[in-house]
């Protein structure tokens, strides 16, 4: 396996004399990775972020980017065997499946922070996200293989609540996904 990349990131405080708690954040990352005999074109991934502190207990961040996945090589190469139903085949040994392509995703993200009461914190994002060629198992006889699976457009909400007392901390946290479809929430 071979992954050659570089990376840069920035960070600054464009406005320390008007908005001191403002922070402007980037990066980004190029990567061309090769497993064996498969190897996939260079992977861009970028990031920039938008944090503001309104106060010591409540700060706000906005957050866009690209990332992306490789498949794995056991996806690629894995080999049944170890039982008889249910192994993974890897889609280099599957005579004429199309080779997996990398999956990536565009996202959106807007969340914010707060503390309440001392020892509670109260996280909370909405986020929307673009996934281009998704890899998912299907199945192949009685095993399985991934294969890129098309597009998927989701938007969520997520939230943690967080209980911190020294040394003990608790949390509880929720996510809705919802695949949009056609322009619409689906169902």
């Amino acid at each position: 396996v071979r992954n050659i990349g570089g990376y840069v990131k920035a960070g600054l405080a464009p406005l320390p004399d008007r908005l001191p708690d403002l922070r402007l954040t980037g990066n980004l990352r190029a990567d061309v990775i090769a497993q064996g005999p498969v190897s996939f074109p260079w992977q861009p991934s970028w990031r920039a972020a938008a944090a503001y502190r309104f106060s010591p207990t409540l700060s706000a961040k906005l957050i866009v980017g690209r990332a992306f996945q490789v498949p794995s090589a056991v996806l690629n190469f894995a080999r049944p065997g170890y039982g008889t139903i249910g192994n993974i085949v890897g889609v280099a040994n599957v005579p004429g499946a199309d080779p997996l392509r990398p999956q990536s995703v565009t996202s959106l993200q807007a969340a914010v922070s707060a503390r309440l009461f001392g020892n509670f914190a109260l996280e909370a994002e909405v986020y929307y996200q673009d996934v281009k060629d998704r890899i998912e198992f299907v199945r192949y006889g009685s095993n399985y293989r991934a294969a890129n699976q098309g597009d998927a457009k989701q938007v969520g909400l997520a939230g943690v609540l967080r209980f911190v007392r020294r040394p003990l901390s608790l949390y509880l946290s929720g996510n809705v996904l919802r695949d949009i479809v056609d322009g619409r929430l689906s169902d």
